[in-house]
């Protein structure tokens, strides 16, 4: 199996707004454990504006401000990454990616290969948007998004999209306590995509909307999608080893 695993920046991020390596060595030990069962996995990961602001002392807040943050974070997240994952004898590869390279023909041939290639020689990508360079034009608007091109450009079986709620909710649970969640979704209809609520808090980028839109481009392709919380205790495993239901399942066609 190969799964695609998307990092949300409220995955990746204390309330102090710093890199919670907490949480990223918990991922990174259950992403070892989808390794040792045979699974190929691929990460779509936010958090280098966060590292970089962190390094740099600085709330990045204007464009050039996010786009230094990224520079100086992109290095510093991977090497956390590769820092959690080399224990486990897991070679990490650094890709990062801006949309029109995965858009136009012989570019997004060169993407494709470059991603199966990484992943047949046994290395784990970290994929992240190239927010150093990435303007209005040729922006993904947030990771949700680049996650399901990926699953769709590596092939993948599975799309699992980590957030800080546990799915989608009948309505926002953040502002309804009694909201109910809704554990399948046989197909993203207009009332699906109504219930999404935008943003969620002031660290993402997008909201369930944006994940909820990445589910259909996904679904679309056959790629099963999972939206579940990043935070509950051995998610991945749970999820992919265990076969648990957690979180929305979004059927593939």
């Amino acid at each position: 199996m190969l799964v695609v695993i998307k990092i949300g920046s409220n995955i990746l991020t204390t309330p102090g707004n710093d890199l919670d390596l907490n949480n990223l060595r918990n991922l990174c030990d259950q992403i070892a454990g989808l390794r040792r069962k045979g699974m190929q996995v691929v990460v779509v990961t936010s958090g280098a504006i966060v590292c970089g602001s962190e390094r740099l002392g600085i709330k990045a807040s204007s464009i050039p401000e996010k786009q230094a943050a990224a520079a100086v974070g992109q290095s510093l997240l991977v090497n956390e990454y590769n820092n959690f994952l080399e224990p486990h004898k897991i070679t990490v590869a650094q890709v990062l990616l801006t949309k029109d390279g995965v858009t136009e023909g012989a570019r997004k041939k060169n993407v494709q290969n470059t991603l199966k290639t990484i992943i047949k020689l046994g290395a784990v990508p970290i994929i992240n948007e190239n927010d150093t360079v990435s303007t209005d034009e040729i922006r993904f608007g947030d990771n949700d998004m680049l996650s399901a091109i990926v699953a769709k450009l590596v092939g993948a079986d599975r799309l699992v999209i980590l957030t800080d709620i546990d799915g989608l909710h009948t309505a926002n649970p953040r502002t309804h306590k009694d909201t109910k969640l809704i554990a399948n979704v046989p197909k993203v209809t207009k009332e699906i995509e109504g219930l999404a609520c935008g943003k969620g808090s002031g660290k993402a980028v997008g909201g369930m909307i944006t994940k909820i839109a990445a589910a259909k481009i996904a679904t679309k392709a056959g790629i099963e999608t999972v939206i579940a919380n990043g935070r509950a205790s051995d998610v991945l495993l749970r999820l992919l080893v265990k076969q648990e239901k957690l979180g929305t399942k979004f059927q593939s066609k």
